[in-house]
Formats: structure tokens, C-alpha cells, sequence
């Protein structure tokens, strides 16, 4: 912007002259811009220009942009145009940067957004699921559909169930979002992913929440997915591995802290759990429980094998989100299912 605008006390445009309001409007212009206005009046209205630019004095925004507006409604007028300043907003916008306008206008221009979504690689999983279930489905799914099709992939394949269905069905209706409305969602991503917010925040919290997701997958998954994002981040990858823990790995707990943590979980739950399962996992609960519980559990087990009942997977997930809340309080400790094989049926 020129530097003949600044900053001083207003005047009514009603009080200036027709040349002074010219001189307004070519001071309020980009220099190159002017120039090459100036070089298509005449001798006799540039002497006029000059003339009044001296008595002006300096100016501030408030004296251009009601001209601004006086100039859009005579033009529009002239040329039969209706709601004028939205269209000569609309013909600036389509000619000009934000920036530009800016500096027409006199107005503070904000820095470009730095945001590129293509800061999102395969491994940040851990960092955006755990975002994403805090989100609407709709911007969950709009987020998604700015990822990279491996990584907005294994993003949905980490989302609990019901959430999974809701964006998956919203990707397909997917539309542009309007820019201003886009404006925001960057923002808040680079705030909440990427700024000072991102880097204050725990990292404790995000993989606890990761590992109840990845605890609700089945084993093979659950280490597919470990491992994966060991190969890209160990240190992730370890301290995740450590919260995982799923129903089978009850057989793997010192006896005492096998005994302590079922003698917290209802009878129903161990019975609804115990169908399906192997002999040496199914044996390895019996023989923590006291002998009256015990009898009263075999006697609502069918003999031999069995098929699991509806209410079996959801009763498994709560004995291990029972042993998981159990480790956090220090009354058992967890084994290390880094390197064991399973020792029952996937939950």
C-alpha cells in the first residue's frame, strides 16, 4: 500500500471534493497499480489530482472505504447491477489474491496457511484415531478423505464399530467444503496435531486410547498392527505393546493375580466368556476360582467343546478391560505378551 495513507482523524467523503476522493482512492492503491492509472488521464486531471492530494493530509481506512463503497454503487448503477459491493467484492476476488485486496482495501492481511495435508504419513495413525473419536462422524470422514488411501485405510480399520460404519457410509457422500469453513479445520489441526498444543499434550493419554481400540480387534490383527507401527516408531510401538491385553492372556498371569482379578468379575461373565474357548485356557480360569464358584461355573457349561454365545465377545472384553484397570490401580501386574503365543481362543 502506498505510503500516503495513514493514520489521522477522518473527514466525511460528503466533504471532499470529486478530485480529492480520486487522490483517496489512487493513494489507496498498490503503487504499480496507480501508475498505471494515472498514465491514462489526462494532463489537466492529473494536475488537479496532485493538486488536492496536497491539501489531504494523512489518511486512515476509514476515509477510503466509504469511497470504496460510493464507487462500487456509481459503478453498478451505471452498468444495471443489483446488490453492488457483493459483485465488485466477487470481480476483485476472481482478479486479485487475498493478499492484494488487502492492501487495496488497507486492510491487515493474515500470513498463508502453512498446513499441507500431506504432513499426514502412514504411522500417525496412533496420533489421528485417537483424534478422530472425538470429532463429528462428518468431519471425521472429511478428514479421512484428505489422507492418503493406506493411511485413511488403516485409520478406519482402528475405529470402534459403530463409528466405522457412520464415516465409512459419509465418505461416500462426501462434498467440497467451502474454503472459510476449510480455513478453520486446518487451523484447528495444525493447533491440535502440529502446533505448541500438540506438544504439550501427553503422549500417555493417546496411546492408552489407541490400545482400547486395538484391545477390541482379534489377536492377529492387533499384532499386525503393533508391528507395523514398531517398524516406523519403536518406541511407540513398545510402550503400546505393553497395553495390550486381551482375554486369552488371562492364562498367562502369575496364578495369585489370576485368581485376585477373577474373584472381581462375575460369575455370569466368566460363563459367558468360557464358551468357546479352548480346554487349556478354559481350564486355566477353573483353576483360579474357589471350588464353590468353580462347580457353580461348570454346571452352566455345556460338556466338551462348545460355540461361543452371543454375549461371549463383549464379556471377554470386559474380564480384560477389568485386568487393565486392575494393572493401572497396582493390584496385578500384566505379563509381557510381546513374544508369547496365544494360550486360547481370539476374543
Amino acid at each position: 500500500m502506498s505510503t500516503q495513507v495513514a493514520e489521522l482523524r477522518p473527514q466525511s467523503p460528503s466533504q471532499r471534493s470529486s478530485t480529492e476522493k480520486v487522490a483517496i482512492l489512487l493513494a489507496s492503491l498498490d503503487n504499480s497499480l496507480a501508475v498505471e492509472l494515472l498514465k491514462k488521464l489526462g494532463t489537466d486531471d492529473v494536475k488537479h489530482i496532485l493538486e488536492s492530494s496536497a491539501s489531504l493530509g494523512p489518511l486512515t481506512y476509514s476515509d477510503v472505504e466509504p469511497l470504496v463503497d460510493e464507487f462500487a454503487n456509481e459503478f453498478a448503477d451505471a452498468l444495471g447491477i443489483s446488490d453492488s459491493r457483493k459483485q465488485l467484492m466477487a470481480l476483485l476476488e476472481a482478479a486479485f489474491t487475498s493478499e492484494e485486496i488487502a492492501t487495496f482495501l488497507g486492510r491487515p492481511s493474515e500470513k498463508p496457511s502453512t498446513f499441507s495435508w500431506s504432513r499426514f504419513t502412514m504411522g500417525m495413525e496412533t496420533t489421528l484415531v485417537p483424534y478422530l473419536l472425538d470429532e463429528h462422524p462428518q468431519t471425521a470422514a472429511y478428514i479421512l478423505s484428505r489422507l492418503t488411501p493406506d493411511l485413511a485405510a488403516r485409520c478406519i480399520e482402528l475405529l470402534p464399530g459403530a463409528l466405522r460404519a457412520s464415516v465409512t457410509a459419509r465418505l461416500l457422500r462426501i462434498e467440497d467444503v467451502k474454503k472459510p469453513v476449510l480455513d478453520v479445520l486446518e487451523k484447528v489441526i495444525q493447533e491440535d496435531l502440529f502446533g505448541e498444543r500438540a506438544a504439550t499434550a501427553g503422549g500417555d493419554d493417546r496411546l492408552e486410547r489407541l490400545a482400547n481400540i486395538i484391545n477390541r480387534l482379534d489377536r492377529a490383527q492387533a499384532d499386525e498392527i503393533i508391528n507395523d507401527i514398531i517398524k516406523i516408531n519403536p518406541e511407540d510401538g513398545a510402550a503400546l505393546r505393553k497395553l495390550i491385553f486381551m482375554f486369552e492372556d488371562v492364562a498367562l498371569l502369575e496364578a495369585p493375580h489370576r485368581a485376585k482379578l477373577l474373584d472381581r468379575v462375575s460369575t455370569d461373565l466368566i460363563i459367558a466368556s468360557l464358551f468357546g474357548a479352548d480346554a487349556a485356557l478354559r481350564e486355566a480360569i477353573l483353576s483360579s476360582l474357589s471350588a464353590r464358584t468353580r462347580r457353580m461355573v461348570e454346571s452352566e457349561l455345556p460338556q466338551g467343546e462348545s460355540q461361543p454365545r452371543k454375549d461371549t465377545v463383549e464379556c471377554r472384553r470386559r474380564i480384560a478391560e477389568a485386568a487393565i484397570q486392575a494393572a493401572k490401580n497396582g493390584d496385578i501386574t500384566l505379563p509381557d505378551t510381546s513374544g508369547a503365543p496365544a494360550a486360547g481362543a481370539a476374543a
